[in-house]
């Protein structure tokens, strides 16, 4: 007699029941969430994600996410990268302003940005070295593009956060610029010390594939890809061949396009989502398309839910809890604190004057302040580990370890706890530095009254 035996249960089910209920229990409160509450879906889904982890209900079991988180935050940089280019206004980068604004940004601000959490990992944690602690510094210098357009935008936005300041940190999130460039842009500053610990040649390698490959081909090559894409999409709008539903879908599988094309052919996928999504958006008749706008914002926050929610369920807590680690608790969390609160604040107060986009000393504190850690971060330390050998997992002793294996075996645990704080962080409090736009509305000119033109006054009888 045959038995009907149903088949395993996988770990991954029982993620997509957890997943879909939060989706739809957010859906039903959302305005409430987000409009009176003011809170972002991201630290909500991560603490979903660590009910679900081994720290809470434990249902995934002993499934083993770490492998592809790798290839999905690669997928989510992806498309949010793009999506933010294609969601700017029209040459926003451009612009004399944006422009001189953003070279500050990405320029003496990351550099600082990766010096200070570099000497704080250093301070904290002196089993690193010099170089794997400026490794460090590197996969937290970038502002994250997922958590930055999930907190930028919304109604506390709306209501607290200038819009030319919103470009700004944006262009890099999803309306602004710095965001999307600057997940790219840190390639260069993170592969100097990476390099160093890895490559036998580091300076030939560094201006071959980093400067060379990753950066002037992502940057030209996305661009050109973008220019053609735009040229075939006007050219199929003009002969009516595109129905809606395609026209919702198409930055999404542009991005998907651009992200498995730049990384076949070994480049910086980010810089090329992003600059791809700027020259597709050059005459501003995506931007300009309500519809389409919408849809790419409900399609980033069910990529941002589903990434957060994973991430929730692949923190280390083992490792964060390990006293004969050297990265004891304590230490993890005066580090956490130390560049949160000082990662970017002091540049941008010392370089306010360089950055035409910042007007005020309560804008500078914000964008100082504002400089949220999530996917983009975990992306760098997961592509840090990766570029090591993979022999080097020796099974001696930690102090028989290599500077490779100390790399790969503690860099996640470092850059997690810093994302885990500032998920929380720069997510339930969007902006206790936010300057209220009452004080940046241009100041109206003073109305003039007229008095009311009355008919001539008719003689008396």
């Amino acid at each position: 007699m045959c038995v009907y035996a149903p088949a395993p249960t996988h770990p991954s089910s029982l993620l997509l029941l957890f997943f879909g209920a939060f989706l739809l229990i957010f859906g039903l409160t959302s305005f409430l969430i987000r409009g009176r509450f003011f809170l972002t879906t991201a630290p909500l889904a991560l603490v979903c994600g660590v009910a679900l982890g081994p720290r809470g209900y434990a249902a995934l079991g002993g499934w083993d996410v770490d492998p592809d988180l790798y290839q999905f935050t690669r997928i989510v940089l992806g498309i949010q990268v793009l999506s933010a280019g294609v969601t700017l206004p029209s040459k926003l980068c451009i612009k004399s302003r944006m422009r001189d604004s953003l070279l500050v940004l990405l320029g003496p601000v990351m550099l600082s940005a990766v010096v200070i959490s570099g000497l704080f990992a250093k301070a904290l944690f002196p089993s690193l070295s010099w170089l794997e602690a400026f490794v460090v510094g590197g996969c937290l210098a970038p502002t994250d593009p997922v958590l930055a357009a999930s907190v930028v935008k919304g109604t506390f936005a709306e209501r607290h956060v200038p819009p030319f300041i919103r470009d700004l940190l944006l262009a890099s999130e999803t309306p602004g610029c710095e965001s999307g460039i600057n997940d790219g842009a840190a390639t260069p500053f993170l592969m100097i010390p990476l390099l160093l610990i890895t490559s036998q040649t580091p300076v030939k390698e560094y201006i071959v594939t980093t400067i060379l490959r990753e950066t002037i081909l992502g940057i030209v090559g996305g661009f050109a890809l973008g220019t053609i894409a735009r040229i075939a999409w006007d050219a199929a709008d003009r002969r009516r061949w595109i129905d809606k539903e395609s026209r919702l879908v198409w930055t999404i599988a542009l991005a998907i396009f651009t992200t498995g094309l730049f990384n076949l052919m070994g480049s910086g996928e980010l810089l090329a989502c992003y600059f791809c999504g700027t020259a597709m958006n050059w005459n501003g008749h995506l931007h300009e398309d309500d519809l389409h706008s919408h849809f790419s914002e409900g399609i980033d926050a069910l990529l941002d839910v589903a990434v957060f929610t994973t991430l929730g369920t692949a923190l280390p807590w083992d490792q964060w809890h390990d006293r004969d680690s050297p990265m004891t608790l304590w230490r993890l969390a005066l580090f956490g604190i130390a560049v949160l609160a000082l990662r970017r604040l002091p540049s941008v107060f010392l370089l306010q004057r360089a950055i035409p986009e910042i007007r005020s000393m309560r804008e500078a504190g914000f964008v100082g302040w504002f400089g949220p850690m999530g996917v983009g971060a975990l992306y760098f330390a997961l592509k840090s580990g990766a570029s090591g050998p993979s022999d080097c997992m020796a099974d001696d002793a930690a102090e028989h370890a290599s500077p490779e294996s100390v790399l790969k075996q503690q860099l996640f645990t470092i850059v997690s706890w810093v994302v885990f704080l500032s998920t929380l962080v720069h997510g339930a409090w969007v902006s206790p530095l936010g300057a209220d736009c009452r004080h940046h509305r241009p100041a109206l000119r003073p109305r003039l009254v007229c008095p009311p033109v009355l008919p001539p006054a008719l003689p008396r009888v």
